[in-house]
């Protein structure tokens, strides 16, 4: 264990491929215990996939997923991992087989929330988009998935919504997102929708909020920075303040990135 916790994955997994053969063998029988080769079992399988051997990973939990009196415990982290390893193989379809199994034989499992996820993924992957969300959506509703896989599902789902232009059911995924991850760590791209969702609505303060990271950011240029200088605009001269809106609308004509035209026509007005 403590080679795998250093990210010695290499020795870890000879180490552990040694315990397990001692345990099966003359000298060894009857002197390890089953918890023993279990947990030993579970980090190799987890240490092969670390380690970019996603074949292995998969032979040794069919391995381990074979043999008899195996706890529930041990059963969904093995179907778990395997599915991980199918997954960065692109075997998608097996993936869902395996992560079904999981979530149909061990729903209260820990890793069923995060199961979900990656099942979402794959099914998304294969063009199975209804399926998809509604796993996405149920991964994010359940209880234990990892924080990273959950802004992760609410940014596809985001996405969807977008494209089917749902604005409610976009706007209900962004203010989780941005309760997980604060605006200033949501994308460019997440930060101009909602800075466009409150300018549509009359609310320029509020599309401030998402506006402001654009300008503490230099390093966001081009048609991104032109369009939020374009909605700052726009909202200080909903808010009164039309010297510095014109000075916005100006700074928008001179880098203009599609959005020039937009600019003058607004300070024509």
């Amino acid at each position: 264990r403590m080679l795998a916790g250093n990210g010695m994955h290499a020795p870890a997994a000879t180490d552990f491929r040694a315990l397990l053969d001692y345990a099966v063998s003359e000298q060894g029988e009857g002197k390890v215990t089953n918890e023993a080769i279990l947990d030993a079992s579970l980090r190799l399988i987890d240490v092969n996939y670390r380690r970019g051997q996603y074949e292995q990973a998969i032979t040794d939990a069919q391995a381990l997923l074979g043999r008899t009196g195996i706890d529930p415990r041990t059963q969904s982290e093995s179907l778990y991992r395997m599915a991980l390893a199918q997954i960065k193989l692109e075997r998608f379809d097996p993936a869902i087989g395996t992560l079904s199994d999981l979530l149909d034989r061990f729903p209260q499992s820990r890793y069923a929330a995060n199961g979900r996820y990656y099942r979402g993924l794959a099914r998304l992957t294969l063009g199975r988009t209804d399926e998809a969300i509604a796993d996405l959506q149920a991964a994010i509703d359940g209880e234990n998935l990892d924080a990273a896989l959950k802004a992760g599902a609410l940014r596809v789902l985001a996405q969807r919504y977008r494209t089917l232009g749902d604005d409610a059911k976009t706007f209900a995924a962004m203010s989780q997102l941005e309760a997980l991850v604060t605006v200033t760590d949501m994308q460019v791209a997440e930060q101009l929708w909602m800075a466009r969702y409150y300018t549509d609505r009359d609310k320029p303060q509020l599309a401030m909020k998402y506006l402001n990271p654009f300008f503490a950011n230099v390093r966001v240029n081009g048609p991104e920075r032109a369009e939020a200088l374009l909605l700052a605009a726009r909202g200080l001269r909903s808010v009164g303040d039309l010297e510095t809106a014109v000075k916005a609308f100006h700074e928008v004509v001179a880098v203009d990135h599609g959005f020039g035209l937009s600019a003058r026509l607004e300070m024509a007005r």
